[in-house]
């Protein structure tokens, strides 16, 4: 199985009120013909899909052209999308209906059942016929269970979340797509846009990974880098920089 880690796209971002769609263009253009050469199964973006969470028009026509290309292109692509904290969750999932007979499947926000408990099951993805896929979109407190911090609450949902995978056999739990700020990754001084918003309340250890998962792929920061000593825990970075304060970062291209 091939599959493509990416994350904060951030379109329709403008820098210093030049609007960056150009640039965006291109770049969708370049990576559609990435996905083709490399005969991609699986496409994961973490998060940040957008840079804002109202969508014009023309922004939404770009989103739902490249998805229309890509999946034409590619019969046995199968693309997962959760939501990041720049995203509007609520148009995520009006987008996802539009999407899902491409196979392109969001995640804008955490599902309950009818009893007011969290739908884990809502966010277990098979990837093909062996391996399954955990999905957590950025969290906001209504989504996690009550705790008097954000990292604790969000640590006991994603354990439950993992002991609740309906497979005996946990070893074909493949991937797990996480949008969230780990301790010990790599955060630009002067990148307002990464910093923590609760001091270091949303920092999370990076003892929360789980060993028995092949790969983890976060999004939310946009320096390309593994967290800690995990080689298979890794942020995919952002493909365009945001700011003048990543531009000597490595980007995914």
């Amino acid at each position: 199985m091939k599959i493509i880690h990416t994350a904060d796209w951030h379109l329709g971002q403008t820098f210093f009120e030049y609007d960056r769609k150009g640039e965006h263009t291109l770049f969708l253009t370049w990576f559609r013909e990435q996905v083709k050469v490399h005969e991609v199964n699986v496409l994961f973006t973490a998060g940040d899909l957008f840079d804002i969470p109202n969508l014009s028009a023309e922004l939404q026509r770009q989103y739902y052209t490249f998805f229309k290309e890509v999946t034409a292109k590619n019969f046995a692509l199968q693309i997962i999308i959760i939501a990041g904290n720049h995203d509007s969750e609520a148009q995520l999932e009006v987008l996802n209906s539009l999407l899902v007979s491409m196979d392109v499947t969001v995640w804008g926000i955490v599902k309950r059942t009818e009893e007011g408990n969290i739908d884990f099951d809502h966010l277990i993805v098979p990837l093909g016929k062996r391996e399954y896929c955990l999905v957590v979109p950025y969290l906001r407190q209504e989504d996690y269970p009550e705790s008097d911090a954000y990292a604790e609450g969000v640590q006991v949902m994603y354990r439950e979340l993992f002991d609740t995978l309906p497979m005996p056999d946990k070893s074909k739990l493949f991937i797990v797509m996480w949008y969230l700020q780990a301790m010990c990754s790599k955060i630009l001084e002067k990148n307002r846009a990464e910093r923590t918003i609760i001091g270091r309340l949303e920092c999370f250890s990076p003892e929360v990974f789980d060993e028995e998962i092949a790969y983890t792929a976060l999004g939310n920061l946009h320096c390309t880098q593994r967290v800690s000593r995990h080689e298979n825990v890794r942020y995919a970075g952002a493909p365009l920089p945001m700011l003048f304060a990543e531009k000597i970062t490595k980007k995914v291209y």
